[in-house]
């Protein structure tokens, strides 16, 4: 054998040694048992995404009553129920939901104090969908829809959920100003889906739609409820993606306990350099999804991303925080329409 071809074999050698390692690596993550102890249930405010019929109304009563079971044991604080999605220009297809009137009824029937919230979502135009944050217009529209939906319907408040916003997108925080301050009644909350945390090592342009720490506690400081949406990671082990996890947890938990303890002063110039902005609100929620979906879908493995792989995480990685942080943070399930028995039995494995 020649030269070149010691040369050719030895590096595929390394390669298949390095991939067999990758894999051993990224298919296993070992958890001791007694480190798998959820918080307690007193400590549970925990969310779950639901679909467009608890707004509709189209469902049975016994389907409400099984949700409400499922909202008890699983301790679901919030429920995001699916009001839109919100059209190019901000709008929705109908305000009113006697969806909610029932689910409102049955949860004070059962003793419940689960907040309801109305779930708008859309694309944005920024990456060549529909939905122009830059356009004054389309604010004041959604900020307008939002004020229209809460006022017709027994809600707690609104959870945005605009895909996908770039970190550092100023129109973005601009909007969450708007709502707060001409959407929302008192006492009602304002909640946002997030994108992960992008690491340190991984350029901007790269993946434009991961937040800087920065920007995560300038979005922190507007709202009260922040649901990180840890999945689509793109992971295609299961111990890389409870890895992946676990690291968001450790390192967003401290970015939102830091900006609650700042004074609370109004932004005039959200992101502007040297501008204070409000602090996040004492009451603050965060949550950290957990997928149930199936499809596959770009950069999602179901396979590596489940109910049970990033609940071993969650829970591992609230255990590792000790106490160290004022935050008691929770789960929020995606989604209560993908979610089968063999996947609830799962989270209350987990969870209970």
């Amino acid at each position: 054998m020649n030269r070149g071809a010691r040369i050719l074999v030895t590096t595929l050698i390394l390669i298949a040694a390095a991939t067999a390692l990758l894999v051993a690596y990224g298919s296993y993550r070992q958890y001791p048992l007694q480190s798998l102890v959820p918080p307690p249930a007193s400590e549970q405010q925990n969310g779950v995404w639901l679909g467009h019929r608890w707004f509709s109304g189209e469902f049975t009563d016994a389907e409400l009553s099984e949700l409400v079971e499922r909202i008890r044991d699983h301790h679901f604080a919030y429920l995001f129920v699916h009001a839109g999605p919100l059209n190019e220009f901000g709008r929705v297809p109908d305000v009113e939901g006697p969806g909610v009137v029932r689910l409102r009824a049955a949860l004070a029937a059962a003793g419940l104090p689960a907040k309801i919230l109305a779930w708008l979502g859309g694309k944005n135009a920024d990456f060549g969908f529909w939905l122009d944050l830059d356009d004054l217009s389309t604010r004041r529209a959604i900020v307008q829809t939002t004020a229209e939906m809460l006022a017709r319907n027994p809600m707690d408040g609104v959870h945005l959920d605009i895909e996908p916003i770039r970190s550092g997108d100023r129109e973005f925080l601009l909007l969450l100003d708007e709502v707060r301050s001409n959407s929302l009644a008192r006492g009602q909350m304002l909640s946002v889906a997030t994108y992960q945390l992008r690491p340190d090592w991984i350029p901007g342009f790269v993946l434009p739609a991961w937040y800087t720490p920065e920007y995560m506690a300038a979005v922190a400081r507007r709202v009260d409820q922040i649901a990180v949406m840890t999945y689509d990671t793109g992971m295609p082990l299961p111990g890389l993606y409870q890895r992946w996890v676990e690291a968001q947890v450790k390192r967003i938990v401290p970015i939102v306990n830091s900006v609650r303890t700042l004074p609370a002063v109004q932004a005039a110039q959200p992101m502007q350099a040297g501008q204070p902005m409000q602090a996040a609100p004492a009451g603050f929620s965060l949550l950290f999804g957990v997928p149930s979906y199936e499809e596959p879908r770009l950069g999602h493995w179901p396979s590596a991303e489940n109910v049970t792989a990033a609940s071993q995480a969650l829970v591992a990685a609230l255990a590792d925080l000790g106490g160290k942080e004022d935050l008691h943070p929770g789960y929020a399930l995606y989604a209560e329409w993908t979610t089968d028995a063999a996947e609830w039995t799962a989270l209350e494995r987990s969870w209970r």
